[in-house]
């Protein structure tokens, strides 16, 4: 008797799962490379106010300093083409892709100086404008420093409930007036006297950095490409968004 009841509430189940309708995800950006069938494990695109920030320095050609060199002295074909990339290219448009219909998104590319793609804000559902941001990103040609401090700045201006941060490791270059900060005021290199900057001058300015913009407790998720000899990034960019509810 108990075996015959079980069937019937197993058939009964079975009966009501084909019954229910699948809830099917619509994607406002549609494109022949479909971008929004990829995936970045565990990153959850969410927020109303959504700044990505794109590292376009010109180590985030390759992984390896000997090819990032390589790379920084060929033509701007060579630097579009360099497989680190074309990796933050897709994954700063699967952002783009994954976010709220309803979100609003500025696209902030950064190097030495920071820039808006295509204009400040546009709106996820505003087709034109988002095909508009996903041809600048095409035509961003990776070069110089890595001075996050301006890309931040200008994050802060949208006062930002989420931000996505692309890049490889720690700054390198930061705003004139950390100088005269105690503990950089030996490291040159951050208002380009020097070539080189030690992996401790990096961790101190990315502190530095993070501590002098206001960025409204925005969550911070950080997407973290591999880069050769910058083994304080990982974890400093962990506690970073750990500390803002981010990933």
């Amino acid at each position: 008797k108990e075996k015959k009841m079980n069937k019937n509430n197993i058939n009964q189940l079975q009966q009501i799962i084909k019954k229910k309708p699948l809830n099917k995800k619509v994607d406002v950006v549609k494109n022949e490379k479909n971008y929004e069938a990829n995936y970045i494990v565990g990153l959850n695109v969410q927020g109303k106010k959504i700044v990505i920030l794109l590292d376009s320095s010109a180590s985030m050609t390759d992984e390896k300093l000997i090819d990032i060199i390589k790379r920084k002295n060929s033509d701007d074909k060579e630097k579009l083409i360099g497989p680190k990339w074309q990796r933050a290219n897709k994954i700063a448009k699967w952002i783009i892709s994954r976010s709220p219909e309803q979100s609003t998104i500025s696209l902030v590319k950064f190097n030495e100086e920071a820039k808006y793609i295509h204009k400040k804000v546009f709106l996820k559902k505003n087709k034109k404008d988002v095909n508009s941001v996903i041809r600048g990103v095409d035509k961003i040609i990776p070069s110089g420093s890595t001075n996050l401090y301006s890309g931040l700045k200008l994050a802060s201006n949208i006062n930002p409930t989420n931000i996505y941060l692309i890049t490889d490791g720690l700054p390198t270059k930061g705003d004139p007036s950390f100088v005269s900060f105690n503990p950089l005021s030996k490291c040159n290199s951050i208002i380009g006297k020097s070539k080189n900057i030690s992996g401790e001058c990096r961790k101190i300015l990315f502190r530095k950095t993070i501590n002098s913009v206001d960025l409204n407790k925005a969550e911070v998720n950080i997407i973290l490409l591999p880069l050769e000899g910058d083994p304080e990034a990982s974890p400093e960019f962990w506690d970073w968004s750990s500390k803002s509810n981010g990933m």
